[in-house]
């Protein structure tokens, strides 16, 4: 329920909660009628021809059957709007924290049928900021002031409080943030509310890190090393598979020292490792393994865990206080295997006395499971987005993100170029970078600004010239020459100068330290004016200059 706090009968503020509460009132009375009377599911006006779910890997297939019909059909979220990328409505795609980069790209999607634009039919409110990308830009490893935090997070939220009435209303309580950073839980604590009361869906579920089951909800750790992902499953069938148990990993945290102490390198069934050989290839040992061990690190998430379930090796989960994602839901008994520290040097008795009837049920579990934490593009039902979908860059989306780009104003060439071979270098004058990216963003999901390089225009005299040969203009391979000449006779006046910034920057620039210790790397383009303490230095205003040259993802 609702907490309302300072609402009259009569308000609209009171009507609107009076409203949701009866929505979210007969959508608990159905998951209940059908918890308790799975024949009810069948007469019921809702309707599935796609997948209904079913088997011992839920703890109730009805409840939760009814409970993702009537979540497509009535949920609404509203994202706050406040806020520009790259700390907000923003993150990165690929790495292990691809995850959150996926939830707040895909939010920005149109796609997301979920996403309300009227706050007044919403059932919860999403903030939109990124732990990683605050950290990433504003937390000077030297410095070490874990105070950025702090500052971005208390002022969004004073904001938001003071411009809509629905955080004052509910106290925060149908609010909720995302974030798979090991900092995830530590951004919550400098608002109360935002700690005791709002949803906090984090990858770190860890209950001696204060997580509430209650009310919080675990998210899966996925780590998308290249962005793409494609041909994350595979693996042998049960009977192929040679290897009892495999591990491949760096000894850090409580619980991993333990296991490479007892099993580094000393049995032929159990393969553990710090540092795989050579000749090994990780993905296609796990495709190989009966099963995959997955003990935690310094923090309790692994994202082992998705990758032993990709592979259709059975997981064997060895860690403390760690709350398993969609656990309400999935009932992980039914295919995996739980170890404690405690079992770690009895680990190839326990595995060897598990009967081969109920291996092949363990692996039937598995590869059903699949489809609930699979990442999917286009978005499939029932997959791992049982909250929400995401979308990734492939191949066919960077053909789209190419032709979207190449219609967008001031771009004169669009290329595939960069480290991954889904990155694509737009070229071209006066681009309005932050326009292009959010252009990207909306029509492709995924788009993550690489880098900003400036390309000198042209000097007015040597534009007079060429007028009468207009088509020449339009050449890429002409005009570069005629830029390069500027660039290379400058290098002494740009060091007189105290910036280059376009537009000109008033001090301190975002090149030079900022003085109150929070410096930002030099190889990465920011603003001329840093992120500072009151939030109106970090909203409203556009996070990047409107360069003329860039690579997008």
């Amino acid at each position: 329920m609702r907490k309302r706090n300072g609402s009259n009968p009569g308000s609209l503020s009171w009507k609107r909660d009076k409203k949701v509460e009866a929505e979210l009132a007969t959508a608990r009375a159905l998951i209940r009628e059908a918890q308790l009377n799975p024949n009810s599911t069948t007469s019921s006006p809702l309707r599935d021809e796609d997948y209904v779910p079913h088997g011992e890997i839920y703890r109730n297939p009805y409840a939760f059957h009814r409970s993702y019909l009537l979540m497509e059909k009535m949920f609404k979220i509203y994202v706050y709007e406040e806020g520009d990328p790259p700390i907000f409505h923003y993150g990165l795609c690929k790495d292990i924290y691809s995850m959150e980069g996926l939830l707040l790209n895909f939010m920005e999607n149109d796609v997301l049928t979920y996403r309300t634009r009227d706050p007044d039919k919403a059932h919860v409110y999403f903030l939109p900021f990124s732990v990683v990308m605050i950290l990433h830009h504003l937390f000077d490893p030297v410095v070490r002031d874990k105070a950025v935090l702090e500052r971005v997070i208390v002022d969004y939220v004073q904001i938001i409080s003071e411009k809509y009435p629905y955080w004052n209303t509910s106290d925060g309580f149908d609010h909720f943030m995302l974030s798979c950073h090991d900092w995830g839980h530590r951004a919550t604590w400098y608002v109360k509310k935002l700690f005791f009361n709002s949803i906090r869906v984090l990858c770190n579920a860890n209950i001696s890190e204060y997580f509430n089951p209650e009310k919080d909800a675990p998210f899966p750790e996925i780590n998308l090393q290249t962005g793409e992902i494609n041909n994350l499953t595979g693996g042998l069938d049960p009977m192929s598979r040679t290897t009892l148990a495999f591990f491949a990993g760096q000894s850090h945290g409580k619980i991993r020292p333990v296991l490479l102490n007892h099993w580094k390198e000393k049995d032929k069934d159990i393969l553990v490792y710090e540092d795989l050989p050579g000749e090994l290839d990780y993905k296609e040992m796990m495709r190989k393994s009966r099963f995959c061990i997955c003990p935690s690190g310094h923090e309790v998430a692994s994202p082992r865990v998705p990758e032993a379930i990709y592979s259709g090796c059975v997981p064997v989960l060895i860690s403390e206080n760690y709350v398993l994602p969609f656990s309400d839901v999935l009932n992980w008994e039914k295919f995996s295997v739980s170890v404690s520290v405690k079992e770690i040097p009895e680990l190839k008795r326990i595995l060897m006395d598990i009967p081969e009837d109920r291996y092949k049920k363990l692996y039937e579990g598995v590869k059903q499971v699949q489809r609930h934490i699979l990442v999917n593009d286009p978005p499939k039902r029932y997959d791992q987005k049982i909250l929400i979908r995401v979308t990734m860059t492939d191949d066919k989306a960077r053909a789209k993100a190419m032709k979207t780009a190449v219609k967008f104003k001031g771009v004169s060439a669009v290329e595939i170029k960069g480290d991954h071979r889904n990155q694509i270098e737009v070229t071209g004058v006066e681009v309005d970078m932050i326009g292009l990216t959010n252009t990207l963003r909306r029509k492709v999901a995924c788009a993550e600004l690489v880098s900003v390089n400036k390309v000198e225009p042209p000097k007015p005299e040597e534009d007079k010239k060429p007028e009468e040969k207009k088509p020449e203009e339009k050449k890429p391979d002409e005009a570069k020459p005629e830029e390069k000449k500027p660039d290379e006779k400058k290098p002494e006046e740009e060091k007189q100068e105290p910036c280059h910034c376009h537009p000109p920057c008033h001090q301190p620039c975002h090149q030079q330290p900022w003085p109150y210790g929070y410096g930002m790397p030099s190889s990465y383009h920011h603003p001329c004016n840093p992120y500072g303490y009151n939030a109106r230095d970090y909203i409203g205003e556009p996070v990047y200059n409107h360069e003329p040259n860039c690579t997008i993802l």
